[in-house]
């Protein structure tokens, strides 16, 4: 199984102009893009660890970034509000922990990360550039 390299590059059509939001953007996509190099190194097993690792910080900063890019919605007044917080809250809450758990039953196999990096990465993009 491989990974698509391209699919965790940052590309300025990402860049909303909001100079806070589009530096957490590209900080998620970095972080995203670090669990892919770990995944396509070739001692899996001895990387386990680091990969673990980075998905719990993925987690976090995902928590943090949302906080902060919901408050500034607060306060610009942004009509799509009540909806962008539950699209973050379902990714928070839902879909990022189903995807570690199934990593964990699979024991980090390679095609279980090859899953949640693809699904991350799509979810950014798409959040991105349509939420």
């Amino acid at each position: 199984m491989t990974v698509d390299e391209n699919i965790f590059e940052w590309d300025d059509d990402y860049n909303i102009g909001v100079e806070v939001v589009d530096n957490a953007h590209r900080q998620l996509f970095k972080i995203v893009s670090r669990i892919a190099n770990i995944f396509k190194e070739g001692d899996f097993d001895k990387n386990k660890s680091t990969c673990i690792e980075a998905v719990k910080y993925l987690k976090s900063y995902a928590a943090k970034h949302f906080s902060e890019e919901e408050a500034y919605q607060l306060k610009i007044g942004y009509k799509g509000y009540k909806m962008h917080k539950q699209v973050h809250e379902n990714m928070k809450n839902v879909v990022i922990p189903a995807l570690e758990k199934e990593m964990e039953i699979k024991s980090y196999s390679k095609e279980s990360i090859a899953y949640f990096l693809g699904v991350c990465a799509g979810w950014l993009t798409a959040h991105i550039l349509i939420e």
